[in-house]
């Protein structure tokens, strides 16, 4: 007979609950498995009781350092200016996010597998740039599919240890950067070992790596979100973002996640960005002028 999933994830969660509390000082010998892991994150970060509406909203500023080119390949921090976004979720895998201030309008909408990102009402892109998938973890409240993702993210699922990621004992799910045999290449999910809330995301894609910095995490009716966020590229920190405001809300669902009347309703970009394009792997000359040609679109979307 086949156990439904949603029941053997219980069982799982319930297992690593019971080793902890009946076994405290074997606990910390005790390493829980992926599914396990984050079976108790997608339980910690909350939004799975049906007596809450199925909305949750997120207003933010977003700072973006400005980088101004020095010597060589450096760049030197000029200052920064800021944006002010709403995130709207619809779980379990829809999100709108609109700029609400700035000289640009925009928004970006996910609903499943689709997306489309608008900025001054024509589309620029109808899949994820690495600098998108920071809500992923807030939007998988299945922990098969979060895996999935993980697993097509380049993630090595199978790998599950221990870690210190800034400044906290963490379950790592990922390989770790030291064995990786070259740093950059390393990805991996972080989740704290006490109150299993994710602490960082890395992901690594065509030759640059991001981290998503996860911190402050603060609860509104059931559901815990991160009051800070700090995406960093190749080192370089590209933006942060303090939310403001959340609340738990009851969205107009049909048009305002209607990828396809959306796509009707803006023009295309004459090159837009698709998930069918491939990118070769660029030399270390042709990496670093891509990697600044990715800041500085990122940056444009909100200048």
């Amino acid at each position: 007979m086949m156990i439904p999933s949603h029941i053997r994830s219980a069982v799982l969660g319930c297992l690593v609950g019971i080793t902890a509390m009946v076994l405290p000082n074997v606990s910390q010998a005790f390493i829980p498995t992926s599914p396990q892991l984050l079976y108790m994150m997608i339980r910690a970060i909350g939004h799975t009781s049906l007596e809450e509406p199925s909305g949750f909203v997120v207003r933010h500023t977003r700072f973006i350092p400005s980088y101004l080119p020095s010597s060589g390949h450096e760049h030197t921090n000029s200052g920064q200016y800021s944006v002010v976004e709403k995130l709207t979720f619809v779980y379990p895998n829809r999100l709108r996010a609109e700029i609400e201030s700035g000289p640009n309008t925009g928004f970006t909408v996910e609903s499943g597998q689709d997306f489309v990102k608008i900025i001054n009402q024509v589309i620029i892109s109808d899949t994820k740039s690495l600098e998108d998938h920071y809500t992923d973890i807030f939007l998988f409240r299945n922990p098969e599919r979060l895996e999935s993702f993980l697993h097509f993210s380049g993630i090595d699922t199978s790998r599950v240890g221990y870690d210190r990621y800034q400044e906290q004992i963490c379950y790592r799910i990922g390989t770790p950067a030291r064995q990786s045999g070259q740093d950059d290449n390393a990805s991996g999910i972080w989740i704290d070992h006490e109150t299993f809330l994710p602490a960082g995301l890395r992901l690594h894609q065509e030759g640059t790596s991001i981290d998503f910095v996860y911190k402050d995490w603060q609860k509104t009716g059931k559901t815990w979100y991160p009051m800070e966020i700090t995406m960093i590229m190749d080192n370089r920190i590209i933006t942060r973002i303090r939310a403001d405001h959340t609340e738990l809300s009851e969205p107009d669902v049909h048009a305002f996640f209607d990828i396809d009347l959306i796509m009707d309703q803006f023009p295309k970009k004459q090159h837009v960005r698709s998930s069918g394009s491939s990118i070769q792997e660029p030399g270390r000359e042709d990496k670093i002028k891509e990697l600044d040609k990715d800041i500085n679109d990122f940056k444009k979307m909100y200048e």
